[in-house]
């Protein structure tokens, strides 16, 4: 049962009970995020639509066209489970759990399918199992409801996952442009400072902020994934890196 507290002095104003265990929510912050989400669907859609195009266009190595297919496909995903979780409280609040535990494999498997592309363009193949490794770590925590699920260690797997890049950071400039670095950082730096208006639950519309911090860092790693990954061409995957394992 959805409950409504307050109705003066208009319906906007009016606070929901949305997510379990936390604060009322009024319609106007949830529409925003609500709006963020639709607009959000509708760039990864169209980006793996460009994707797919230019793939076929460049004809890259076939670890590329994968990792770029995995890409596309952990971005629609994060986006789609994010949209059902955080709108869809009212018609599936019986399901709250379960859709909890969707949206954090979304998120999960945004980094790592993020990360797989780019790593396959260092053979930085030992960084990408440890983040592969931790993101499973994390979705099994979440999964288990028990003492492993807590909010501290699920924040710390993200930094972790997400800035573990900078182990192999030497490979990754000598295999990038320097635009493209630029665009690692800032997606990175957006991704983590979004954390902060996401965790003050106090903040009208902090769910909404997060995930226009979220769509923007998308949007900087996608760029690089269109503009240099697609192009990559057999012979010119992976410069020599102390971290790989193998090398093209």
């Amino acid at each position: 049962m959805m409950l409504v507290r307050g109705s003066a002095p208009g319906p906007w104003k009016d606070t929901i009970e949305w997510y379990p265990l936390q604060r009322f929510y009024s319609r106007r912050e949830l529409a925003s995020d609500f709006l963020v989400h639709a607009v959000g669907i509708l760039l990864a859609a169209a980006g793996n639509l460009l994707l797919a195009l230019r793939l076929w266009d460049l004809r890259p190595p076939p670890e590329i066209v994968g990792s770029v297919a995995l890409y596309g496909f952990t971005l629609l995903a994060m986006i789609s489970c994010s949209a059902v979780y955080n709108s869809g409280q009212v018609v599936w609040k019986h399901r709250a759990v379960e859709l909890s535990q969707a949206d954090h494999a979304g998120i999960v498997l945004l980094i790592v399918g993020t990360y797989t592309p780019l790593m396959a363009c260092t053979c930085a193949w030992r960084l990408l199992s440890f983040v592969w490794a931790v993101g499973v770590f994390d979705i099994a925590a979440k999964a288990s409801r028990g003492w492993l699920d807590r909010l501290p260690l699920h924040v710390v797997c993200f930094l972790l996952m997400g800035w573990s890049v900078l182990i192999a950071w030497e490979s990754v400039a000598a295999n990038f442009s320097r635009w493209a670095c630029q665009m690692f950082v800032t997606g990175g730096v957006l991704y983590t400072v979004g954390l902060v208006p996401w965790g003050i639950r106090r903040l009208e519309g902090h769910v909404a902020i997060w995930h226009v911090f979220v769509i923007a860092a998308s949007s900087a790693f996608f760029s690089v994934v269109y503009t240099e990954v697609c192009a990559k061409r057999r012979g010119a995957v992976c410069a020599d890196s102390i971290l790989n394992a193998t090398t093209a």
